[in-house]
């Protein structure tokens, strides 16, 4: 099972193969802002609001984008303190000493891994294939560019 250092998260994710560790949203909105720059959308609020009233709130709208690279800019993955902050699933395990979830009776029945569709399925999978043939084909996957995102897994 995993070090407390490793990159698997307490529900089965694998932390590198998701698109905010892997940079992806930042990339993507840094990618979007550069568009709008070379378009001078923002220089054309005004007039654009004329044919579209929601370029009103442009200004706001880059807060939010800017929002987006400050929150979902990096993770330094589950077990390092990234990820959703209050997550209950991550307290639940620490609180009990888990190194995942798989090492949990109520695993199955656990409303906030059915919350979650990935979870059961991964953990399940991680059980099945064994956790180090397991991440060693998550390594080989994100090696070879795949994310969560671009899977649809997530």
């Amino acid at each position: 099972m995993p070090d407390s250092d490793d990159l698997t998260s307490y529900c089965g994710l694998y932390c590198p193969g998701c698109g905010i560790h892997q940079g992806k949203v930042t990339e993507r909105v840094e990618g979007l802002q550069k568009i709008l720059t070379s378009y001078k959308i923002g220089d054309r609020k005004e007039a654009l609001s004329k044919e579209e009233p929601a370029f009103k709130h442009y200004d706001e709208f880059e807060q939010v984008m800017n929002g987006i690279k400050e929150v979902f800019g990096s993770c330094a993955g589950c077990r390092k303190g990234g990820g959703i902050p209050d997550c209950k699933v991550r307290s639940c395990a620490k609180d009990r000493g888990y190194q995942t979830c798989l090492d949990c009776i109520r695993m199955e029945t656990c409303s906030e891994l059915k919350s979650r569709s990935w979870a059961l399925p991964a953990l399940r999978k991680i059980r099945d294939e064994g956790y180090e043939s397991w991440l060693k084909t998550k390594r080989e996957m994100v090696e070879a560019g795949w994310s969560y995102l671009a899977d649809g897994d997530f």
